[in-house]
């Protein structure tokens, strides 16, 4: 096993890494080794799903992208195969000073009561603040966010919305409180396409990823 790319990385908190983590898998004559599981291991409260399993591509590569670095410092991540030797690689994450940076994935438990016995729907929503200031992400992966985030007050106030139905925020904002956990104060308002607003409470959890 020899790495491929995405040794020795510099990233700022919260970021994504530029380069995947890559390895290469090559057999006794020297060929690809394919469809082999390559297990890349990082610290889980880092913002990493670690554990990673991934099965190596017809040129014997596995590739993994992990989540943003949560925690400043020095990271190493192992990728291992069953009879394989294994490899390392490093990471440095600089500490940023607003801490409040970073992707947030949100779930909001939406009431579909219009027509009798229709089920109720999860919705989820994802934002990310980076440099103090609110970034939209793309409408064609995630439901669009449009709205403002006060840095001094730790608040997001706006709307996420998709479709027929959408979360307003205008008078409930999400709260991030200074572990990084975005939480909402209150009920949250579900606004239909027409533009009418239906104020209901209704559950509501976001994390920082």
């Amino acid at each position: 096993m020899t790495i491929e790319s995405g040794n020795g990385q510099t990233v700022d908190q919260n970021r994504d890494i530029g380069l995947p983590f890559r390895v290469r898998l090559t057999n006794a004559a020297g060929q690809p080794d394919q469809n082999v599981g390559v297990t890349f291991t990082a610290t889980r409260n880092n913002g990493l799903n670690a554990p990673e399993l991934v099965a190596t591509s017809t040129a014997g590569t596995a590739t993994w992208v992990p989540g943003a670095f949560r925690n400043p410092g020095a990271y190493t991540i192992t990728a291992s195969a069953a009879g394989y030797n294994s490899v390392s690689f490093t990471v440095t994450v600089n500490d940023t000073p607003n801490d409040y940076d970073g992707n947030y994935y949100c779930t909001t438990y939406q009431g579909r009561d219009s027509t009798p016995g229709e089920s109720p729907s999860i919705g989820s929503h994802e934002f990310t603040i980076l440099n103090n200031a609110l970034v939209a992400r793309d409408p064609l992966l995630y439901h669009d966010f449009t709205g403002t985030y006060d840095p001094a007050a730790h608040t997001v106030v706006g709307y996420i919305g998709s479709g027929l139905y959408g979360v307003a925020f205008n008078r409930s904002p999400i709260v991030i409180d200074e572990e990084g956990t975005a939480r909402l104060t209150g009920s949250f308002t579900i606004a239909q396409q027409d533009g009418g607003l239906q104020p209901r409470p209704r559950d509501w959890r976001c994390t920082r990823r």
